[in-house]
């Protein structure tokens, strides 16, 4: 979460620019970096031990969430509740009361909780290597993004067309096109 100035994120091979009031949430496994830009740049760097809060959310190592929200937040009260939340999560440690570690646990929950109820999300079956949607009202539709990632992963060593996905689906091109972009937050290509 920026609190002022301007940040470069680096995950995975793209790139970000997030300036005050931006939130962005990588996942534990997600190779990123940041780096600020000129001038000062304050932000709150918050990581979730999913060790601790296993027992409440089974699947929370392999659950992502997806918003195009988490930048340019602007009025949106998904983004304003996060960046409450984040704010009051820190406020305990920076003032060193007592029940601090309780108090950051349980606003953790409540941002947590706001992530499964707010933002389309999925988790990674590793087992089976498939995407399941446990929070998402379009079930559907995450069962053919699964679909389109298996067969990607199925054929990664060959080129593939974004028109040869979405006719192995049975399903129009500029739809396929749509529901990866609006599920997973990035591209055919990337």
């Amino acid at each position: 979460y920026v609190l002022d100035g301007a940040i470069d994120l680096t995950l995975s091979f793209s790139k970000y620019k997030l300036n005050k009031g931006d939130v962005f949430v990588v996942h534990y496994g997600d190779i990123h970096s940041l780096s600020g830009t000129k001038g000062k740049n304050h932000v709150i760097l918050l990581d979730i031990n999913s060790d601790y809060f296993k027992k409440e959310y089974p699947d929370i190592e392999n659950r992502f969430f997806v918003s195009y929200l988490m930048q340019s937040c602007g009025e949106d009260e998904r983004c304003n509740e996060i960046t409450n939340l984040i704010e009051e999560i820190v406020v305990p440690f920076a003032n060193e009361g007592i029940g601090r570690v309780e108090k950051s646990a349980e606003l953790t929950r409540r941002c947590i909780d706001s992530f499964y109820a707010n933002f389309l999300g999925f988790s990674l079956n590793k087992e089976e290597k498939t995407f399941e949607s446990k929070i998402s009202k379009r079930p559907y539709q995450m069962h053919r993004i699964s679909n389109v990632i298996a067969a990607i992963y199925e054929n990664y060593n060959t080129k593939l067309t974004l028109e040869e996905v979405a006719a192995s689906l049975h399903i129009d091109k500029f739809y396929l096109s749509h529901l990866i972009k609006g599920l997973t937050g990035e591209s055919f290509q990337n």
